[in-house]
């Protein structure tokens, strides 16, 4: 139990070297669109973003995907 306080005193004293970050949007859709006769439309979107810097390197890469019921839309 001890060697556990001394791990986390050792983690939080320490100094950060780098920094990783991200952000995620999510939306989701459901209804019946205008002017159709089609039954219910349902969508998602999501987009991820993820950030990494350390000293002056800094770097992003996200991915971003779209599903909905219907094959043609994707």
């Amino acid at each position: 139990m001890a060697q556990f306080f001394i791990v986390v005193f050792i983690v939080f004293c320490s100094t950060a070297q780098a920094q990783f970050s991200a952000r995620n949007l999510m939306e989701n859709q459901y209804g019946k669109l205008p002017d159709t006769d089609q039954s219910n439309f349902s969508s998602s979107y999501n987009k991820l973003i993820v950030n990494y810097r350390f000293d002056d390197l800094k770097a992003t890469s996200g991915v971003q995907a779209f599903q909905t019921s219907f094959t043609d839309r994707n």
